[in-house]
């Protein structure tokens, strides 16, 4: 597969995020009348583009300056800048005229990857409007992220919770942050003479005001 390396989660979180990425890239396409955008991720020691699968040096300038600063990166007219040593110039190696990038931040700060939309034309704009639209893309695009999260987080207590109700033989249960109970032991239900159903959701103190208080 495409996904992996540096990222911070395992390729199925990216999977899942494919429904999103569409969807950005078509709302880039529609809303910034672009003619092409894509998401950029860092994967081992380069980045991918996750449209078209096709890898980017990790040494290319303006998505590295992008995810490195956190701020937005906007070429309106690439032909003004061809020479060595001048702003970094992505479009070209994408055949576009006029490029804007954005980074995705996700909501602890950390910036995963690069939103870009690029134009075959220069293009004369509200350029703070544009790049606001293409933050507010970038930011639905880390909203679900974010949220995909929160699920795995959730699967993998659930399986933790799971694990640990059929193989310790010990007298335990776990619970969330509102005491509710997430998961027992056999031997935990067995000193309550409670079912398993009986007491998975409940709050300790509702189950067991006296023993919990």
């Amino acid at each position: 597969g495409i996904w992996g390396g540096r990222m911070p989660h395992n390729a199925e979180t990216w999977e899942r995020m494919r429904p999103t990425v569409e969807r950005a890239m078509r709302l880039g396409l529609d809303v910034c009348g672009a003619d092409a955008c894509d998401l950029v991720v860092p994967h081992a020691d380069t980045y991918r583009r996750i449209w078209n699968e096709e890898p980017v040096a990790l040494d290319y300038p303006a998505i590295h300056w992008i995810i490195q600063n956190a701020r937005p990166f906007f070429i309106p007219d690439t032909r003004k800048y061809q020479t060595p040593g001048e702003r970094p110039n992505l479009a070209t190696h994408i055949g576009l005229k006029a490029f804007l990038g954005v980074p995705v931040v996700t909501e602890s700060g950390e910036v995963i990857g690069s939103y870009f939309v690029g134009w075959k034309a220069p293009v004369d704009l509200d350029a703070p409007r544009m790049i606001q639209r293409v933050e507010e893309i970038s930011a639905f695009i880390a909203d679900a992220y974010d949220r995909l999260l929160v699920v795995e987080a959730l699967r993998a207590q659930k399986a933790t919770a799971k694990a640990l109700s059929t193989s310790m033989p010990l007298s335990l249960m776990m619970t969330d942050r509102d005491t509710r109970v997430l998961e027992a032991t056999p031997r935990w239900l067995a000193d309550f003479d409670v079912d398993r159903d009986e007491v998975l959701g409940q709050r300790l103190y509702d189950f067991r005001p006296a023993h919990f208080e």
